[in-house]
């Protein structure tokens, strides 16, 4: 319930985040926000946009506000009108730190994606925001909080035992769907039909190995 929903978490992870928050508090106050209204969707997306492009995908141009395609698959997935978007902002006083595309279906939370400031890393803005997250999900009569991707020691803190997740690739019948797919998958099948393909890479990974 809502009074002991984190009996279950490790003392030192609780410590750690109770530590951090005093330490942030320091600084403003916090403040979080979880918006569904579709009018103030579009404002809390390019909240999130914005702070997910400070981080090192904004140096690598790897931010999805820097690939109009993926943009243009958020935008739609948040404000397509499907009503099961939301996102969340965690404030310190004005200044957004942390933000989560989130999806709720069939009472089940989906956590699709996460962004926050990197100058303020050292506070753990990310499970700062993931606390609230929690609680509210709680709140609200939700049953379970599925972090979705590939496993990760941040995610292990919350449940440590992982859900299986699916994971599924499309790519567009275009040129460039089939270049992206023959890139990522391409040679690798076409190495498996070549005689001898699967014991030269395992002779070079042993090899290196030994050195």
């Amino acid at each position: 319930n809502a009074s002991d929903w984190d009996a279950d978490l490790k003392s030192k992870f609780k410590s750690n985040l109770r530590n951090r928050e005093r330490r942030i508090e320091k600084l403003g106050r916090l403040r979080f926000e979880v918006v569904t209204e579709i009018d103030m969707l579009q404002k809390e997306l390019d909240v999130f946009y914005q702070l997910e492009c400070a981080s090192w995908k904004g140096n690598e141009k790897s931010a999805i506000i820097q690939k109009p395609l993926v943009k243009s698959f958020y935008d739609n997935l948040v404000l397509g009108g499907a009503g099961n978007a939301l996102i969340a902002v965690l404030y310190l006083d004005d200044q957004p730190i942390a933000a989560q595309l989130l999806r709720v279906v069939g009472g089940r939370m989906f956590l699709v994606k996460v962004s926050y400031n990197p100058e303020f890393g050292k506070y753990s803005p990310g499970q700062l925001i993931m606390r609230r997250t929690v609680q509210y999900a709680i709140e609200t009569g939700i049953s379970e909080v599925d972090f979705l991707g590939e496993e990760a020691a941040w995610k292990s803190d919350w449940n440590s035992i992982p859900d299986q997740n699916l994971a599924m690739r499309q790519f567009s019948p275009d040129i460039r769907g089939t270049y992206g797919y023959f890139a990522r998958y391409g040679i690798r099948e076409a190495a498996k039909r070549i005689p001898g393909a699967r014991r030269i890479v395992s002779a070079v990974r042993n090899s290196r190995r030994a050195s």
